[in-house]
């Protein structure tokens, strides 16, 4: 049946503009409550929330067929999944600004080396004493973090976090899975490990990606925090066969041929004397370059795979430029040769390109060899007859020279190879721990051996302390078009100019949206949330929020100000399921406004959805100032049908609100976009339950209880509240039924916390959760 209201009267609403102009305050109830606590059934206020939220649903109904032939912010594949083309165009050379490397000091025992001075660090560069000209201690994951490296680049940090120091920005880690590299015992361990590190190691803010070259994981190889998204990319990992053959008898592995290529004698003398035994008519100079030809042709194809492997990674790191602070790169192989040929793929240079981006990024590569404890002899070429031993001398030093380069990314980027482990999880956990504090040095490039277009190499160590360890980057390019930002980037964050304004807003949104990381020119916010509706099944809805503080002349002006928005919805493939375009016009804020720096524009775009993985991108532009900002999040849209118990989106402090325009006479409900509340004030929140069991006889109704737990950045409970059986009412939605949730917050200090709701169905035993993070000011 469908939903009706405990309320004397149910009001009608009229199709209205979504856009609303609000302060986010709330009013200042008179007794706070003294422990943290629920309301689990709703209450006369959050009934008349219920009805305006469902009713607000179907009212706008009628417009979906409308909203989603608006859509005209077409995004391909490959634009989304390219973000080399995503990097800032006001750049200088190196030559001219400072130059960056992140330097970690362990002592004899692996410990970080705390409190060090910029006097004590010793710089060469090529040889040469430099002088350190910036200096800073860092912690990684801090917000602090973000401001020091800003501090060094001349960029302002987000305005939305530069009064925040209390907040934990969390770590960035990549996982690089070289899948043309992996047996396949090694990927079913490295797939335990990545499961393992999801489930139980991954702190809440810490943002994750899951990347491949093969390309298997698709759209998914993006950084994000949500746990579904990452199991997913996991879960397209698959065995890739290793594409170097050789078909002829007796077999020739790789690393023979790389033997032969190098002119090793024993290997040679091998495979030439089976070239002459095997065909009577060869002369010994025929069988020289028939095996030599042979080895060529493996290395040929080795090479390929290797060049991709490199490319990849280097473009992947190159991606991450503008995501400022520490990234970590674990790099998952089985390990891979290097040859003389590969000089004609210009790995070799990859390496260096690899090394610079690295210190260009922030990035460090950890590499992981993922076959696990090996003997360092290896039996590649099969059961071969070899009653002299000479294959046994040609192949010592196969599993090393595997490692080599796996060694050398590791070491030039200031990370550290591992292997010789079984347990790939024990490596991630080490290497997170390790690499939380780091140093920032930097340094002004003087002399005009330094502004070459060679690759500079770079010495750094602790003076008087030869017995500490320091790991950095270990050299850099100053080569045309290899740069480092400057001040402020004109393409996100500034003007776009050209003689068409609408093509220009056109063109800066879709940078905006197809774009790596958020831009943050104009501080932008967004909320994605999905309900059940009665009469039209799931609905999803993207909540864009933008500060008129943020918005050029609403402050001080009394010209109205118009914002371009745009958003899209992409399933897990990177297909668009949805999109929109508009522009809407901010009126001055009244002259009465009680708190103007809390005044926000909020534009909801709502659009019927399948279950499923999306991604929700938006993007906003002040027509005025031309400055533009984006934001995104990824949401699971559970499947109903399957009669799982599940819960909605949580709805933080619904609300009647005040909507612009002269003709809007019904009333608008909101749920918060930032979920920045203040202590002072319980925070109420409203989440509805579906496929609830039924019980049988006199209990024929549902029989669910509720509890809600606040979770610190580190995911440890901080606060929960007890569990309390939810009241179901004749008049209540048994489809969809509603549980309101009340938190007092007063005994919490300022910080970002994770609220979990957790719903038991008592009939069946099962248990459901839905969470979301907030803040308390």
């Amino acid at each position: 049946m469908a939903y009706t209201s405990q309320c004397d009267k149910i009001r009608k609403f009229d199709t209205t503009s979504d856009l609303r102009s609000q302060t986010s305050s709330r009013a200042q109830k008179a007794e706070l409550m003294g422990t943290t606590s629920a309301r689990l059934y709703p209450s006369k206020r959050h009934c008349t929330m219920i009805e305006i939220v469902f009713a607000a649903f179907q009212r706008r109904a009628i417009a979906f067929a409308a909203l989603c032939a608006c859509a005209v912010i077409t995004l391909a594949q490959e634009g989304i999944q390219n973000p080399a083309s995503d990097r800032p165009n006001d750049v200088v050379r190196i030559t001219t600004e400072l130059v960056q490397a992140n330097a970690t000091v362990f002592d004899k025992k692996g410990r970080f080396v705390a409190g060090l001075e910029r006097e004590q660090f010793q710089l060469l560069v090529d040889g040469k004493p430099q002088p350190v000209s910036f200096f800073e201690s860092v912690v990684s994951g801090s917000s602090i973090e973000e401001i020091q490296i800003a501090a060094l680049s001349g960029n302002k940090p987000s305005p939305l976090k530069s009064d925040l120091s209390h907040v934990v920005r969390g770590r960035t880690i990549i996982f690089f899975i070289d899948d043309l590299h992996l047996s396949l015992d090694s990927l079913a361990r490295t797939r335990l490990a990545l499961s393992r590190f999801i489930d139980k190691e991954m702190g809440m803010l810490d943002q994750v990606a899951i990347a491949s070259p093969s390309g298997r994981i698709g759209f998914l190889q993006q950084l994000t925090n949500n746990r579904v998204v990452l199991r997913a990319a996991v879960s397209r990992l698959q065995y890739q066969a290793y594409t170097v053959l050789d078909t002829e008898y007796p077999a020739m592995s790789e690393y023979m041929a790389l033997k032969i290529e190098e002119r090793d004698r024993d290997a040679a003398a091998y495979y030439m004397g089976r070239c002459l035994k095997e065909n009577p008519g060869y002369t010994p100079g025929k069988c020289v370059e028939v095996v030599k030809d042979r080895a060529r042709q493996i290395l040929r194809q080795a090479s390929a795979v290797t060049f991709g492997t490199l490319s990849s990674l280097e473009s992947l790191m190159g991606s991450s430029e503008q995501l400022l602070g520490r990234k970590i790169v674990l790099l998952i192989s089985d390990g891979f040769y290097l040859s003389p040929r590969d000089r004609q793929q210009n790995s070799y240079e990859g390496l260096a390109r690899i090394t610079d981006t690295a210190r260009r990024t922030g990035t460090l590569i950890y590499s992981i060899d993922a076959r696990g404890l090996i003997s360092g002899q290896s039996d590649a070429t099969g059961n071969l007859v070899d009653g002299n031993g000479v294959l046994d001398r040609a192949n010592i030093g196969e599993i090393p020279a595997s490692q080599d380069a796996l060694n050398a990314l590791a070491a030039d980027t200031g990370g550290r190879a591992l292997r010789n482990s079984n347990s790939i999880s024990d490596w991630v956990s080490q290497t997170l721990e390790e690499t939380s504090n780091y140093y920032l040095v930097a340094w002004r490039p003087q002399s005009e051996a330094q502004k070459s277009t060679k690759f500079q190499r770079i010495q750094l160590s602790i003076k008087d302390h030869p017995e500490l360890t320091v790991r950095f980057s270990r050299g850099y390019f100053n080569a045309e078009g290899l740069s480092v930002r400057a001040g402020k980037s004109r393409s996100k964050s500034g003007p776009v100019t050209t003689a068409n304004n609408s093509s220009s807003s056109d063109q800066a949104l879709q940078t905006a949206l197809t774009a790596f990381s958020p831009t943050k020119g104009l501080p932008t916010l967004l909320f994605a949330k999905y309900l059940d509706t009665p009469n039209h099944g799931l609905v999803l809805t993207a909540s864009m929020q933008v500060r008129t503080a943020f918005l050029n002349g609403t402050n001080d002006s009394k010209e109205p100000v118009a914002i371009d928005l745009a958003g899209v919805v992409l399933n897990d493939l990177g297909k668009q399921a949805a999109s929109f375009k508009s522009r809407v016009t901010v009126a001055p804020l009244p002259s009465d406004q009680t708190d103007p720096e809390r005044a926000a524009v909020i534009y909801e775009y709502r659009a019927p959805i399948k279950p499923g993985i999306y991604q929700v991108r938006v993007a906003a532009r002040d027509s005025k100032s031309e400055r533009v900002g984006s934001a995104m999040q990824w949401i699971e849209i559970p499947d109903l049908s399957l009669t799982r118990l599940s819960l909605s989106s949580l709805l933080f402090d619904v609300q009647e609100v005040r909507s612009s325009g002269p003709d809007v006479k019904s009333p608008q409900v909101q749920s918060s976009v930032d979920r920045r509340f203040s202590r002072t004030v319980p925070l109420n929140i409203l989440v509805f339950v579906y496929n609830a069991a039924h019980g049988s006889g006199l209990n024929a109704g549902p029989d669910i209880s509720v509890r809600a737990r606040v979770l610190g950045n580190d995911g440890r409970e901080i606060a929960t509240t007890t569990e309390r059986k939810t009241l179901i009412v004749d008049s209540t939605d048994l489809a969809r039924i509603p549980c309101s949730v009340e938190l007092n917050l007063n005994s919490l200090p300022s910080g970002d916390y994770v609220l979990e709701v957790i719903v038991l169905d008592r009939i069946t035993g099962r248990t459901t959760s839905q969470s979301a993070d907030f803040a308390i000011e």
